[in-house]
């Protein structure tokens, strides 16, 4: 029989791609092993847990593949954590939760960043105001959306990532209620420009793919992509937006990115994940009843009207009664009877307003979930960075680029 030793021995010495690493390392594995004693072993090697951050998805697959050539394709138990399923994304899940023996999660869930990009573009435009490059093009917007996204992937380290863009209202919403979105301002000028930069030349080599749809706004799609992820084991999903109807995802497997000081435990916090918990102290009702709320108290954002009922009002209403629906449908129940007198003039304006609030999460998919790798290109990014002429964030990136290649260079040798 292999002895552990043996197989850390092989996957620590130096110099070894990793790919070789994750071969040897099943390929050694006995029979009667389980695959978490495997994992246990091997994960205090600095050179694979090295290796990892970019190559993660091949070592899965490996691992798999191999398990499967090796204990055949009837799925002979191999003991705790995992249990001989065939089912590829079973095995990713199980092996996502295994701790090594330093108690830190070893393999960590694939996680999948979906960024509104209209939400970060307007953001940063007003938020950093009067700065341009020498030739005055403004560079406000661009500078602060790349910082952004920069700083998301430092906080969340994901694998896959998009950023989703409006491309036009849906027919159905605009049918529903022609005055859905018309009280917003035109977009600013100086915005125009630097918009059209970040889509075309700064997104794609920060290392993300853009995503849009015509007539489509970036809300469903995003809900699209979160959904069909969340039907694969092992996937977290994040969504960096401030979009009211897609806190209604949030779940298990979906949580929103957040730098709001409001929303940070602590005011050393960078960032936080909302989850479940925290998204119901936030509005007072579960994920799944903020459509309700919101057809109650409407969104002046998207000039949804409200029934004359506050967010504070109609979140104890919708808690009570346990839905919109068991409200509207016991309407004579309700304490106050000016809210009862509104609720009943304004059943119908309500059940249009939910349907206004709800996800089309229906859509196909534009690109695959698997071809949204993170892949960052450096020479066209410091191209774009050095049009801007943005010197520190150039330095940054420019030293950045040059540990990675260092990287890339030492796992071919």
């Amino acid at each position: 029989m292999v002895r552990a030793s043996k197989i850390v021995a092989a996957l620590s010495i130096p110099n070894i791609p990793f790919r070789v690493f994750c071969l040897i390392g099943v390929s050694l594995l006995p029979a009667d092993w389980t695959v978490a004693s495997v994992f246990v072993r091997v994960a205090p090697s600095s050179h694979l847990r090295g290796y990892l951050d970019s190559d993660y998805s091949f070592f899965l697959s490996s691992i798999v593949k191999l398990l499967k050539r090796r204990l055949g394709s009837a799925g002979r138990p191999f003991g705790n954590p995992l249990n001989g399923s065939s089912d590829e994304q079973t095995w990713f899940a199980k092996m996502s939760v295994w701790p090594h023996r330093r108690g830190r999660l070893w393999f960590q869930a694939v996680k999948l960043l979906l960024i509104d990009g209209h939400y970060y573009v307007y953001r940063s435009f007003f938020a950093i105001p009067n700065l341009s490059n020498s030739r005055g093009e403004p560079t406000n917007a661009i500078f602060g959306f790349t910082k952004t996204l920069r700083l998301m992937l430092k906080h969340l380290q994901p694998e896959l990532g998009a950023v989703f863009w409006d491309e036009g209202i849906p027919e159905r919403r605009v049918k529903l209620q022609p005055a859905y979105k018309e009280t917003r301002k035109e977009m600013p000028k100086p915005m125009v420009p630097q918009l059209d930069f970040i889509q075309e030349t700064l997104t794609p080599p920060l290392g993300f793919k853009n995503i849009s749809l015509p007539n489509t706004e970036a809300d469903d799609l995003m809900g699209c992509y979160a959904i069909a992820a969340c039907k694969r084991a092992g996937m977290q999903v994040v969504l960096a937006t401030n979009d009211k109807d897609l806190y209604q995802l949030v779940g298990p497997c979906v949580k929103v990115y957040t730098t709001a000081k409001a929303d940070l435990l602590s005011p050393k916090d960078a960032f936080a994940l909302l989850g479940e918990q925290e998204v119901t102290t936030k509005w007072d009702v579960p994920p799944k009843l903020i459509g309700d709320v919101l057809a109650l108290s409407g969104d002046t954002v998207d000039n949804i009207p409200g029934v004359g009922l506050g967010r504070k009002t109609a979140a104890a209403l919708i808690r009570e009664f346990g839905g919109l629906e068991q409200l509207l449908a016991n309407v004579d129940k309700v304490k106050s009877p000016r809210t009862r007198e509104k609720l009943a003039n304004a059943r119908e304006q309500v059940l249009q307003n939910r349907k206004m609030v709800d996800l089309d999460c229906h859509l196909d998919l534009p690109m695959a979930i698997d071809d949204l790798r993170i892949k960052p290109d450096y020479p066209n990014l410091i191209a774009a960075l050095e049009k801007c002429e943005f010197k520190s964030l150039l330095q940054e990136v420019r030293e950045e680029a040059a540990r990675a290649g260092a990287v890339a260079q030492g796992a071919l040798l």
